[in-house]
């Protein structure tokens, strides 16, 4: 099934992604940069980034990959566990609340990462994936097989975030580094006066896709323009 999971998600580009033609993506990329309500939110960025219809041909898929995850090696699976604690601590859903149960958003977490590094055979699982995750389970309401599959749309939009040797990151960071020069000279002359590079402070706003840095409603703004069927063809992220 894998082989055949492939062959379908080649098919989907960043830009064609949403069902339709070229109009009727424009008008979905302009509506989803005007936003997105929050309730329709994990549908319509099932829709917009393609994953809806590779979720109906391959209805079993995060079961499957759930299961595969559950007997990962335990150094695999500790990785994963290391980072549950640290993931929005301060959040009911998936902080520790004193009870003896473990948070209801934990549980979820877990099992979604769990499934995401059988998925991802090349890399597994990656630090700042967690992030991502919790972030996506609270737009689908704890539902763990959307979120899945959203973290799939997203890790494909930013392809080499999340690998080895993050080149992806490393490519945005220097757009990054050059819009700061271009805007703010005089805050790029004091990082370099203090030898400070800027992806110090801004390698994990990346990684993170800013979950962690901004408000939540802002976040979920700039994820409604990085799913949109249009995002694939622009700028990167630090452009």
């Amino acid at each position: 099934e894998m082989n055949g999971f492939a062959g379908a998600r080649a098919g989907l580009g960043l830009g064609d992604g949403a069902e339709g033609g070229a109009s009727e993506r424009a008008e979905l990329s302009r509506l989803l940069h005007d936003g997105v309500p929050h309730a329709l939110r994990a549908r319509v960025w099932l829709h917009a980034s393609g994953m809806a219809r590779v979720r109906v041909r391959f209805p079993h898929h995060y079961a499957q990959m759930l299961e595969v995850g559950m007997r990962l090696a335990e150094e695999d699976r500790s990785e994963i566990e290391i980072d549950l604690p640290r993931t929005f601590p301060n959040h009911p859903l998936f902080g520790d609340s004193g009870s003896e149960l473990a948070p209801i958003g934990r549980t979820a977490l877990r099992n979604v990462l769990l499934a995401f590094s059988a998925h991802n055979q090349s890399g597994g699982y990656c630090q700042a994936l967690n992030f991502l995750c919790a972030m996506l389970l609270l737009v689908t309401d704890l539902k763990e097989e959307p979120a899945f599959w959203l973290l799939l749309a997203i890790v494909d939009i930013v392809p080499d975030f999340y690998s080895r040797y993050m080149t992806g990151i490393r490519i945005e960071q220097n757009i990054f580094a050059r819009l700061t020069r271009a805007a703010l000279p005089r805050l790029a002359a004091h990082f370099d006066q203090v030898c400070l590079p800027l992806s110090i402070v801004t390698t994990n706003w990346f990684m993170c896709l800013f979950a962690n840095t901004l408000p939540a409603e802002t976040v979920l703004r700039v994820w409604d323009v990085l799913l949109s069927p249009s995002a694939g063809s622009g700028p990167g992220l630090g452009g």
